[in-house]
């Protein structure tokens, strides 16, 4: 995905924020996206987590999962004339069975944009990107 802003630049625009009404225009579009971030994890120097000598005793109460053999994110944003719907699920796969996350479904807003943008799904109090991406 390709998103221009960063999250400081989003929490500024936020805060310089008021309420006005406006008018919108968006096209229809809706994009799907299946990560598989263990690299992402590993880059971040998190690689006992993969390997044999992780140890997950103390989370679980399965004892026999040994080490995360995989991991699988999926997102959805589906924009259209009836509203916004956005869903995603994280499953984490051990050696002796899967953990799933949960799937999140926001509330419809009506919206209609006309050219290339970048769009995200905002949380503003903990100031976390829940969903980002750049329709072209």
């Amino acid at each position: 995905m390709k998103c221009k802003k960063s999250l400081e630049q989003l929490t500024t625009y936020e805060q310089k924020s008021y309420p006005r009404f406006v008018n919108l225009n968006v096209p229809k579009f809706k994009c799907e996206t299946l990560t598989t971030p263990i690299s992402n994890y590993q880059s971040m120097g998190i690689n006992k987590a993969f390997n044999t000598s992780a140890d997950f005793d103390d989370m679980f109460d399965d004892k026999g999962i040994t080490y995360i053999k995989g991991i699988y994110h999926k997102a959805l944003i589906e924009v259209d004339e009836k509203g916004t719907v956005a869903a995603a699920v994280t499953a984490i796969v051990t050696k002796s069975g899967c953990c799933m996350g949960t799937e999140t479904e926001l509330q419809p807003l009506e919206i209609i944009f006309d050219s290339p943008f970048d769009f995200y799904i905002y949380d503003s109090e903990s100031h976390i990107i829940l969903f980002s991406g750049y329709f072209c």
